[in-house]
């Protein structure tokens, strides 16, 4: 895919991935309150000075209705994880990027798209992620939303392991290792507890 340096890189459309079971929780993971308000309320706050347009990837649609924003289903029949919220993301898109981050952090760093958006500034690149320290953070990431044949032929391989598909691409991984905050992934009550109260 031919590297294209007149993208129009200010325009992104950001979809929160809220489309999984939360089995590990328990509950959905996006409706956990933090400070008075749910986790999807928080995300969509830090994320509305940062992109142009916004949705939600999710199966539950009613459950989302409150947010006034547009809702995706997976772009596959059965809920094969992050990579069919991912695909839908890119399916629905029709701004020059796509950013796609989880639903269970309301800590969602306010530099997240500077940096990643850096990344197709200079580099040659299909797509950007997050690491921190020794950890990817794959979910949080920037794509070129014309990867959606790309990524609809790569399902078709019956492969939903979003760290494969990276690897197909020209993939690159952003470093936020002095934020290590902003990534903190809430994943059980023990967790949710850890968060700072003020």
């Amino acid at each position: 895919m031919p590297h294209n340096r007149s993208f129009e890189l200010d325009h992104i459309t950001a979809v929160i991935l809220a489309g999984g079971t939360s089995t590990r929780m328990g509950t959905d993971k996006a409706l956990l309150q933090w400070r008075g308000r749910e986790f999807v309320a928080h995300i969509i706050e830090r994320l509305q000075t940062q992109v142009d347009r916004i949705a939600i990837n999710t199966n539950s649609p009613v459950t989302f209705a409150h947010f006034g924003l547009p809702l995706l289903a997976d772009a596959t029949a059965k809920r094969f994880g992050p990579l069919a919220g991912i695909a839908a993301a890119l399916n629905y898109n029709s701004t020059a990027l796509t950013l796609v981050v989880p639903c269970d952090n309301p800590l969602l760093s306010p530099q997240l798209v500077t940096r990643l958006r850096a990344a197709f500034e200079c580099e040659q690149t299909d797509l950007a992620y997050a690491c921190c320290n020794d950890d990817n953070h794959y979910l949080y990431a920037l794509l070129r939303s014309d990867l959606r044949n790309n990524l609809t032929a790569f399902l078709q391989t019956h492969d939903y392991a979003v760290r494969r598909w990276y690897a197909t691409l020209r993939a690159i991984r952003v470093d936020f290792s002095d934020q290590p905050e902003h990534f903190r992934n809430i994943n059980s009550a023990a967790e949710l507890a850890l968060l700072p109260q003020r």
